[in-house]
């Protein structure tokens, strides 16, 4: 099984864009990625824009290949309506419309199932179902909501298996794991999980706030019932600037139970660019600048 993060936070942008390959099926996952329109008062650094290039380019390549893609999430971090192409001939696996999705974001994920329904192979409802190919299995949770009210947001954890091998994924949550979606990850050996990590920087004051401490604790309690062998902690948590000293009490639980902890970025050997949480940094030290810091190429994984 080859997994490789395709665009992610700790990459320049909002994503958790995720490639995996096994024997019998190849699955583009969450196939989205964008910006923070504004962040510390100011627009997408160049630097940023030239990553969300890079990276919708990256996605794009691997879409080709593709024989399946998986939306966990109507959200343009986790899925591009614009982009139809990136479905057109593939199995479209996507979460219901239906359950625990807001009504403004039923209405545009209806309206993107019905453009592109007539140029996919198939598409199937996600929610609680499991689906094979050949020896590849991939099973979803149930969603559940991660805020509070009955039109609130939901998260879809998912997990890839062939042979003795795992990949699980936990879908856009903020870091919030109630007890089913906590065990669903926890309950079989990985090779790969990648976790979503609390949203502690609010930048809408509209949004409800998650208390931070208690998000950690659950996550280090993910990491300490887990048996995988690593774990991608990435997204909504690269986007606080201390991210890295919240990250610390995660990191002792990992090294505790022997289990490598790394962004994607570093999954990828590649250098982190949470620029997003830096992005007042950025224009004080490149105010004119218009070119990506490094010019990189894309690297999985085998696992």
């Amino acid at each position: 099984m080859q997994i490789i993060p395709l665009a992610a936070d700790s990459m320049g942008v909002r994503s958790m864009a995720t490639f995996v390959e096994t024997r019998h099926a190849r699955l583009l996952i969450d196939p989205g990625a964008t910006l923070a329109e504004r962040r510390f008062g100011l627009p997408p650094h160049p630097l940023e824009t030239a990553c969300l290039k890079e990276c919708l380019d990256r996605i794009a390549l691997f879409a080709k290949s593709a024989d399946t893609v998986v939306i966990t999430k109507y959200e343009m971090e986790h899925f591009c309506p614009g982009r139809p192409e990136w479905v057109r001939n593939k199995r479209l696996i996507v979460k219901n419309p239906n359950l625990q999705v807001r009504p403004e974001i039923r209405t545009f994920a209806f309206e993107f199932l019905k453009t592109v329904r007539n140029t996919v192979s198939e598409t199937a409802f996600a929610d609680g179902m499991s689906f094979s190919f050949g020896k590849t299995r991939l099973t979803f949770s149930e969603s559940y909501s991660i805020e509070p009210g009955a039109n609130s947001e939901a998260a879809l954890p998912l997990s890839v298996e062939e042979n003795e091998d795992v990949f699980l994924y936990s879908s856009g949550t903020k870091g919030v794991y109630p007890d089913g979606a906590a065990a669903f990850l926890s309950s079989k050996p990985s090779v790969l999980m990648y976790l979503d990590g609390p949203l502690v920087h609010q930048t809408d004051k509209a949004a409800p706030k998650f208390p931070a401490g208690p998000l950690f604790k659950r996550i280090r309690k993910i990491i300490m019932d887990s048996s995988t062998q690593r774990i991608i902690l990435d997204h909504h948590m690269l986007r606080d600037p201390k991210w890295p000293q919240r990250a610390e009490s995660l990191a002792q639980a990992a090294l505790q139970k022997r289990i490598v902890l790394q962004t994607a970025a570093e999954y990828r050997g590649e250098e982190i660019l949470d620029l997003e949480a830096r992005r007042n940094t950025l224009y004080e030290l490149h105010p004119q600048e218009r070119t990506h810091p490094q010019s990189r190429g894309y690297r999985g994984q085998s696992v």
